[in-house]
């Protein structure tokens, strides 16, 4: 199947060998409404029988996952295990629900999770094979493995204390009847127990008209800004400004089968989709959060779309259509809603009296830089939207409003199919200009004697109003980091009252050049940046010199300020393994008095915001990469 991208193209090939006056079509295009703009190009597709078939690949399969599972056991003999691994997932994601080969892809992969040392996944697979009916003769060598498992979670005190006497019991009770099994609710509490949490940092996030925010900032509205965020107060680095949900978010399909594509959790022992293949979840109370907020439409087409390589704007558009419909029940609410008849060109930019990340017009008024494209970029978006919009028909999103017959439904627009395209095409420009991207530090070594280097993995993105709000600079005053698939932001600079937060929007002055970043960031978000490194042409970061601290104030001596850097030294050599209050405070402080006291750029100053940066990073989404487990990496 081709893929989005090459449909698009194709089609608009063929547009121009079809017909005579190609600048005929584009003129039309060009003055239509927004609201027909989608329904035109979605029947120039079908005039032209352009839509893609639909793929059924994910459907489940007992064969799927023998094969699969055959795959993992030939690895395993090899120990080829971290290729062993990859095919039991598959295997369990293939198989039909309480199946045979269901049970038998868990217990096999439980035996690979202990190979690596993964005791409580393994744990958590051998109950799951035992729950679905795993063959009799084959339980003496699982509860061995099982038993073996306990012993070991025992050693390092990671013993579940919900794993009772009776079920180690059983461990030893190789020919127990089937009246003895584990019980489901046991099991249940044994995954919810050793389900991956993370705990958010502890804030006060008291403002009173943006919820989940500090009272230290407030949303400002001027016409040469736009809506941005100031500070009410003085803010010192470290300070939490904001944690925030996604109202939508997408995982990256390279990460279906490493990560829960309701949390974004990483772990190597996902449950799957009830009904399909493609996508698994990190326990069952995020599978059925999922179905109840938007894969119970997107099920049925996902395959077709991880065929056509959707982009990642495209479908966090599609997924900004289900999740602010409710999965379409709310769909004819928002069409007979006045302010939301034509989403494009009815733009709010003033405040709202509270701002809820988690209220759809939160989303509907994010800037969408629509007049400022051009007409080819809006058309080939709108072709996009419109193959969208025709798998969105073939799910059941539209059968609370549909009343036509079935074969006219699936060949015409209706008006609330037309209203559901311009929803689309109005959330991809939202997502174009607004999207952040969801990441996790991952940490690996190169040898097994070296030590750990770490990078930044990006496995998703998501739609979060308020950050949204942040405008930017080269040179930010706040940071973000996912936990989970949230955003935890924070102050990396002094923030006196009345000045604006800044976020970075990936062109940092300290690693591109000015000419670069305004190209990128004008061509991206349509704005000249104006910021004090790009108005004073700061130089890159490997340009500085190595002792670039200049005192700019009489507070501080050069001999205090160096005894201070001494120390900054020392802490910088085992920032790896940092993880405590004491090392992310003296960094905060001595960031604070850099800034105050020493002139800007200096090489001292963008070095101590990395620190504060790596030692945040790590206390979010953050892994640590067995070496030579390419798995592990994905």
């Amino acid at each position: 199947m081709a893929t989005l991208i090459h449909l698009i193209n194709e089609f608009c090939d063929v547009l121009k060998n079809r017909f005579i006056d190609i600048n005929n079509i584009s003129q039309i295009f060009t003055e239509l409404q927004v609201s027909e703009k989608v329904p035109f190009t979605y029947d120039l597709l079908e005039s032209e029988n352009f839509f893609p078939k639909l793929d059924n690949s994910s459907f489940k399969s007992a064969a799927k996952a023998t094969q699969y599972r055959n795959l993992g056991n030939d690895a395993f003999v090899r120990k080829k295990d971290i290729d062993a691994l990859k095919y039991y997932i598959r295997s369990v994601a293939s198989a039909p629900p309480n199946s045979p080969e269901l049970a038998l892809a868990y217990a096999n992969r439980s035996a690979v999770l202990f190979r690596f040392g993964k005791y409580n996944s393994c744990l958590l697979d051998v109950n799951r094979a035992l729950k679905n009916n795993y063959p009799d003769s084959l339980k003496p060598k699982l509860l061995e493995r099982k038993k073996n498992c306990v012993q070991e979670l025992q050693k390092c005190c990671k013993l579940n204390l919900l794993e009772s006497i009776s079920d180690l019991q059983i461990c030893d009770n190789r020919s127990r009847s089937e009246n003895d099994e584990l019980n489901p609710s046991d099991i249940e509490a044994t995954e919810r127990n050793f389900d991956l949490k993370f705990n958010f940092p502890e804030a006060n996030l008291d403002n009173e008209t943006i919820p989940n925010a500090s009272r230290k900032m407030e949303i400002h509205f001027t016409a040469e800004m736009g809506r941005h965020l100031i500070a009410t107060e003085n803010i010192e680095p470290g300070d939490i400004l904001a944690i925030e949900k996604p109202y939508a978010s997408i995982l990256l399909p390279n990460f279906n089968y490493t990560h829960c594509s309701y949390c974004y959790v990483r772990s190597e022992s996902l449950i799957p989709c009830t009904k399909c293949s493609s996508i698994m979840f990190c326990s069952k109370r995020c599978r059925e959060n999922a179905a109840g907020l938007f894969h119970d439409i997107e099920c049925p087409i996902l395959a077709t779309a991880l065929s056509l390589k959707v982009g990642e704007m495209e479908w966090l558009a599609f997924r900004t259509l289900i999740v602010a419909t409710k999965q379409g029940k709310q769909l004819i609410t928002l069409m007979n809603h006045p302010s939301y008849r034509h989403p494009i060109n009815e733009k709010h930019c003033g405040l709202l009296e509270k701002y809820i990340s988690e209220d759809y017009v939160t989303v509907h008024n994010l800037e969408d830089n629509f007049s400022k494209r051009c007409a080819a970029d809006i058309f080939q978006r709108s072709v996009a939207v419109a193959i969208l919009l025709y798998l969105l028909k073939q799910t059941s999103f539209f059968c609370h409003v549909r009343n036509e017959d079935a074969q006219n439904a699936c060949t015409e627009l209706t008006d609330s199919e037309s209203f559901a395209g311009t929803l689309l095409l109005k959330y991809l420009f939202n997502a174009l200009s607004n999207a952040h991207e969801i990441s996790e530090l991952l940490e690996e070594k190169l040898s097994p004697d070296s030590k750990f280097t770490s990078h930044n993995l990006g496995i998703g993105a998501g739609l979060y109003p308020l950050h949204s709000l942040t405008n930017h600079s080269c040179d930010p005053n706040v940071v973000r980091h996912n936990h989970k698939n949230a955003i935890v932001s924070r102050a990396i600079q002094p923030v006196k009252v009345g000045d604006q937060l800044f976020d970075n929007y990936g062109y940092h002055y300290a690693t591109h050049p000015r000419d670069d970043r305004r190209s990128h960031l004008r061509l991206q978000y349509f704005f000249e940046c104006s910021c004090d490194p790009c108005e004073n042409d700061w130089p890159l970061h490997e340009n500085l010199p190595i002792k670039s601290l200049e005192i700019i104030s009489e507070v501080i001596g050069t001999d205090e300020l160096e005894k201070y850097s001494a120390i900054f030294r020392e802490k910088v050599e085992s920032l790896s393994d940092a993880h405590g209050d004491e090392q992310l405070d003296f960094m905060c402080k001595y960031l604070s008095l850099l800034h105050e006291n020493t002139r800007r750029p200096s090489k001292e100053y963008n070095e101590c915001q990395e620190c504060i940066k790596q030692i945040l990073a790590m206390r979010a989404n953050h892994y640590k990469v067995p070496y030579d487990c390419i798995f592990f990496k994905l």
